[in-house]
C-alpha cells in the first residue's frame, strides 16, 4: 500500500481541500479494475488529506526510456500486451462514464501483479454529456489533442484517445511524437501539422466550429511525414490502428473497445503475458510518474505526475497540483490505523465529513 498525502492550507479553497485531491478521490472510489490504480480509503488525519492507494513500481516511460538507452528491448509482442491493458483501462473509465484528461506515458505505472495501471486522476472528471462546458487546458501540452488546442469547451472521451495514440508511437519511437520547442497552443498545432501534414476540407469542415480554428497554421505545401517512418519498426497493423488513434476529427477516433478489437492484437505473434513484460528499472522517491532519471524503487502509485520534461508542462486551470507521497515504516503505519489513533475524518465513507467538505466531494468538477 502507498499513502498519499494532500497538504491542507490557506492557499486552498475555502473548505481547505485542493480540486486535485476531490478529483482523484471521487472517480477513483466509483472505480474498480486491473488496469486502473485501486483506492483502498481516504481520510483526513491531523489537518491533511490521505489516500492509501495500490503500490506502485516504475512506469511505463522509464522503460521507453531504458530501451532507449539500450538497458533493455522490448518487441512487437510486448507492445500489444502494453497497449491491450491501457486500452483496456481506458474502456473500464469510458463505461463509468469517466474522462481521464491526463493520459501519457508516465501516467501509466506497473502493479505488484504484473498489470498496467492508469494512475494520476487529478484531472479527471465524470463526462458531464454532450454540450456541457469543460476546459481545455488538461493533459500535458505534447499529449492534447487538435481540438482542445483549438478551444474546445465542449469534448468527451476521444480526447484520452488521442493521448494513446501519442503514447502507442512513442512506446515504437522511443521518443515523443509530438514533441514541441514551445509552450503555446500555435506551437503544438504546428507541430502535429507538420508530422501528420494538414487536415483535409472535409475534415477542417467539420472542426470550422472550434474557436479558434482561424488561427491553424495552415500551409498546403506541408505533406507531412509517413507514419512508418515517424514510427519505425511498427507493423502495418500497429500503423493503422495509431491512425485511428490520431484523427483530427474527434468523432472519427476509435474507442477503446474499437481499438481493443483491432486485428492488431488478434493477428500475427501473440501478446506477451503481463508477468513477462520488460518493467525497466523502477524510479526512487518518485511520487507516481514523472520524467526522470532510473533507479530504486518508485514510491507510490496515483500519485500527482511531475510535468513531462524539456519545456512541455501542461497548464492547470481546473485546480492546482497539490501532494506528496509518504512511505511509512511498518511501525508508523500501525500506529496510523491502530484504535486509539482513528483519522479524525473519514472522507470515501465514514459519517465524520463535515457537511462543508461534504457538499464539496459530491460537487461535479
Amino acid at each position: 500500500m502507498a499513502l498519499k498525502k494532500f497538504l491542507l492550507g490557506e492557499d486552498r479553497s475555502e473548505e481547505g481541500i485542493s480540486r486535485s485531491a476531490v478529483r482523484e478521490i471521487k472517480v477513483l472510489r466509483e472505480i474498480s479494475s486491473p488496469f486502473v490504480v485501486r483506492l483502498y480509503d481516504a481520510f483526513v488525519y491531523k489537518s491533511n488529506v490521505w489516500v492509501a492507494l495500490e503500490l506502485c513500481t516504475g512506469d511505463l516511460e522509464a522503460v521507453i526510456k531504458a530501451r532507449r538507452s539500450g538497458l533493455l528491448t522490448y518487441t512487437e509482442a510486448d507492445i500489444k500486451s502494453y497497449m491491450f491493458q491501457i486500452l483496456s483501462g481506458l474502456h473500464h473509465l469510458e463505461a463509468h462514464n469517466v474522462l481521464h484528461r491526463d493520459v501519457k506515458p508516465n501516467n501509466i505505472m506497473f502493479g505488484v501483479d504484473g498489470c498496467l495501471k492508469l494512475i494520476d486522476f487529478g484531472l479527471s472528471r465524470v463526462y458531464p454529456g454532450p454540450g456541457t462546458k469543460c476546459t481545455p487546458r488538461v493533459f500535458n501540452q505534447w499529449y492534447r489533442a487538435p481540438e482542445l488546442l483549438l478551444g474546445a469547451r465542449a469534448y468527451g472521451f476521444p480526447v484520452d484517445m488521442w493521448a494513446c495514440g501519442c503514447t502507442m508511437a512513442e512506446i515504437f519511437r522511443g521518443t515523443p511524437l509530438f514533441a514541441s520547442d514551445r509552450e503555446s497552443e500555435l506551437a503544438q498545432l504546428s507541430t502535429i501539422l507538420k508530422t501528420l501534414g494538414p487536415p483535409s476540407q472535409e475534415e477542417l469542415g467539420k472542426l470550422a466550429h472550434l474557436p479558434h480554428v482561424g488561427f491553424l497554421p495552415l500551409d498546403r505545401g506541408t505533406r507531412g511525414v509517413p507514419l512508418q517512418s515517424l514510427v519505425p519498426g511498427a507493423s502495418d497493423l500497429a500503423l493503422d490502428l495509431i491512425r485511428n488513434m490520431l484523427r483530427y476529427v474527434p468523432g472519427e477516433r476509435v474507442t477503446p473497445g474499437e481499438a481493443l478489437r483491432h486485428p492488431f492484437f488478434t493477428e500475427g505473434v501473440p501478446m506477451t503475458t503481463a508477468a513477462e513484460l520488460p518493467r525497466g528499472v523502477p524510479k526512487k522517491g518518485r511520487a507516481g510518474g514523472g520524467r526522470g532519471s532510473t533507479g530504486g524503487e518508485a514510491e507510490a502509485g496515483g500519485a500527482m505526475g511531475a510535468e513531462a520534461g524539456d519545456g512541455a508542462k501542461r497548464a492547470r486551470e481546473e485546480g492546482p497540483e497539490e501532494g506528496g507521497v509518504k512511505r511509512l515504516k511498518g511501525s508508523e503505519r500501525d500506529a496510523l490505523f491502530e484504535r486509539g489513533a482513528e483519522p479524525q475524518s473519514r472522507v470515501v465513507e465514514g459519517s465524520g465529513v463535515d457537511q462543508s467538505r461534504r457538499a464539496l466531494f459530491e460537487e461535479e468538477l
